[in-house]
């Protein structure tokens, strides 16, 4: 059983976008907005994300990039975690 949720219509993942690409109302922004999320994630809630993958990645209608797919978001086991800047 899984559960799904978005907080804005989305027009599909980053796998459905490389798929048709032609059907996205702007052009797709830079990978930055994952990078943030996941920044955000690793650095203030020190947390990994666990399942990062092209059908993680929902596109909304203009084109914002937006991270799901958060079933297995663990804690990190170290004290420190990672984020690079970019």
């Amino acid at each position: 059983e899984n559960l799904a949720f978005a907080t804005e219509p989305v027009w599909g993942s980053l796998a459905n976008f490389l798929g048709n690409h032609e059907r996205i109302a702007q052009p797709v922004p830079s990978e930055l907005k994952v990078n943030e999320a996941l920044k955000y994630l690793h650095s203030t809630q020190k947390v990994i994300h666990g399942n990062l993958n092209l059908g993680s990645v929902l596109i909304t209608k203009r084109g914002c990039w937006k991270l799901s797919g958060l079933g297995f978001v663990e804690k990190s086991s170290s004290s420190h975690v990672s984020a690079y800047d970019t």
